[in-house]
């Protein structure tokens, strides 16, 4: 009787430990999130940021910052991230050397998108004819 009980109880563990077994998954993928700002420290909605990965020169999908400046790319696979903005008028910012791994939530520090200059005319140049 004393064996069938061990065997019962041995056999009612290994089960347990089983189903437990799905707990111990592990996190294998991070987050990425920052802000695009202008040198004001006014926030840039509508900007184009991607990540490129240093190792496999492949680019994500890309996020576009919200009204408040902000993007997020969840489920980054664990490597080493340059991240990209882009957007018209500004010129593209890049950093370099975002390490993600599993279960990191990375945030960036807000980049700085500066305009490109434009050309401006000098009234002393221009002349008319009539």
């Amino acid at each position: 009787m004393r064996r069938r009980m061990r065997l019962v109880c041995t056999n009612l563990m290994l089960a347990l430990m089983m189903v437990s077994s799905p707990a111990l998954a592990q996190i294998t993928t991070g987050t990425v999130s920052g802000t695009v700002k202008d040198p004001q420290g006014a926030v840039i909605p509508g900007a184009t940021v991607v990540l490129i990965s240093e190792t496999r020169g492949t680019k994500s999908a890309p996020a576009v910052t919200n009204e408040a400046g902000n993007y997020v790319f969840p489920n980054v696979t664990p490597d080493t991230y340059t991240v990209e903005v882009t957007l018209e008028a500004f010129k593209t910012v890049k950093r370099a050397g975002i390490a993600v791994s599993g279960g990191d939530r990375v945030g960036i520090p807000p980049l700085t998108a500066t305009p490109v200059r434009c050309a401006v005319l000098n009234p002393s140049n221009v002349t008319s004819t009539v």
